[in-house]
Parts: C-alpha cells; structure tokens; sequence
C-alpha cells in the first residue's frame, strides 16, 4: 500500500531518503534537492529546511523515542512529535543521548584523558 503524504511532508521525506543513502553533507543534500525542485515556494523551503534541520540536529534522541524500523518517515514521525527541552534532564535516557551527541566523543568531553 502506498501513502499519500502532505506536500511539505512529502518532499521532507525524499530528502531525508536523498540523506541517508547519500555520503555527503547535510545542506549539500537540500540545496541539491532545492535546486532540482524550484517549484517549491519560499514558505514551504523555510518549514522544510528548519525541520531536516531540526531532525538532522536531535538525530540521536529521534532514534531514540522513533518507532523501529528507523526509517525516513517513523524518524520524522517521532521528531514532529518530540520536545527535546522536555527530555534534557531525564535520567532514564543515557546523557550523549538525550543531547544527540556520539557516544565516544561525549566520553571524552566528559572525562578527558
């Protein structure tokens, strides 16, 4: 069965799918999209942007409360629907997750050779 998305929604999930499968940078992949989308108007460019953004930002804490499989559209799914402030101090989630940071990088920061 094949969903029908909204139209900000719709084309949020190509570029998300672009991003995954691509080994470039972030704007690289939006600008690109942007680029062979001109249709797209300056209202629904911002939402997009600010949201890929938002969720390329909270990817770790995404992950973290997304529905599994993680895929495109139960990560945005999970990031539309998330708070990050409201997790920022809960014990429960492990520190360099609630903060989307690597693991291996927060350790470091945490405690310093």
């Amino acid at each position: 069965m094949i969903k029908i998305y909204p139209f900000r929604k719709n084309h949020l999930l190509q570029i998300l799918r672009n991003w995954e499968e691509s080994t470039g940078p972030a704007d690289g992949t939006l600008g690109h999209y942007f680029r062979m989308n001109k249709a797209i108007g300056a209202k629904d460019r911002r939402w997009i942007s600010e949201t890929f953004y938002g969720l390329v930002r909270w990817m770790g804490l995404v992950d973290h409360f997304s529905a599994r499989p993680l895929t495109s559209e139960n990560r945005l799914e999970a990031y539309l629907n998330l708070d990050p402030s409201c997790h920022l101090e809960d014990p429960s989630i492990p520190a360099h997750v609630r903060l989307s940071f690597p693991k291996h990088f927060y350790s470091h920061l945490v405690s310093p050779p």
